[in-house]
């Protein structure tokens, strides 16, 4: 059976351009595939419109949570891949690989978010990542992010 991992973090941008990701869920391992089981996001008020794509390159981001033994659900071993979640700002954009595999739109009431389940999960290969990104020219202000995924 896989191990099931989650990680969550929280991201502020300001850019407003179409195609930037906000939080990115990078997999670093040269030889391992991890497998996104469900995304989900929660902004503070502000108006959104999301999309879910898929990144080639890493880029330089404002902050990243590493993952460890605790972000296991049976707390039983570190993600073998050292996947990473990089979130906004980036001083350096990742590259996104286009078209989006999905989109979704926050009309800005305070405490709307979204979650998306995927069965079978979207498989992230070695060297790539799945980014949360404005799908338009707007900022998305303060949001939570979550990645749930196994290897």
């Amino acid at each position: 059976m896989p191990q099931r991992y989650s990680v969550c973090g929280r991201c502020s941008t300001t850019v407003a351009t179409a195609d930037v990701p906000a939080a990115t869920l990078w997999n670093p391992s040269s030889i391992k595939t991890i497998y996104v089981r469900e995304v989900s996001t929660f902004t503070l008020g502000v108006a959104w419109n999301s999309e879910l794509i898929r990144t080639s390159t890493r880029g330089t981001p404002g902050t990243t949570v590493t993952p460890d033994i605790d972000n296991d659900r049976d707390r039983l071993l570190a993600p073998p891949s050292g996947a990473l979640l990089d979130l906004c700002s980036y001083a350096v954009n990742p590259t996104v690989q286009g078209p989006a595999m999905a989109r979704m739109t926050i009309v800005g009431v305070a405490g709307s978010g979204y979650s998306l389940s995927f069965n079978p999960p979207i498989a992230v290969p070695a060297g790539t990542g799945l980014a949360i990104a404005n799908a338009l020219a707007a900022s998305c202000g303060v949001m939570d992010v979550t990645f749930v995924w196994e290897e």
